[in-house]
């Protein structure tokens, strides 16, 4: 069965499956997969799991619902790469 949140954003950002394997330097590895999210992705992934705010946090600064910044985390672990 597809998935039509999927699909959306394969639509929107690219494919979701194009995850960047960690080579000798993950932190290096951990910024080129940063760098290829969208500002849109980035930011909320940036500020969750880099500053350390709440999902609450995040809306506020980003004027959207919570529920958009969870939805936009969990859109750009798939295009990050694995944890």
């Amino acid at each position: 069965m597809r998935n039509l949140f999927n699909d959306g954003l394969c639509k929107k950002y690219g494919p979701l499956d194009s995850a960047i394997p960690l080579g000798d330097n993950p932190q290096e590895s951990v910024s080129q997969a940063l760098l290829r999210l969208p500002a849109e992705l980035r930011l909320p992934v940036v500020l969750c799991d880099m500053a350390g705010l709440s999902y609450d946090e995040i809306a506020e600064i980003l004027a959207c619902p919570a529920a958009t910044v969870r939805s936009r985390i969990i859109a750009a672990g798939p295009v990050a790469g694995p944890a």
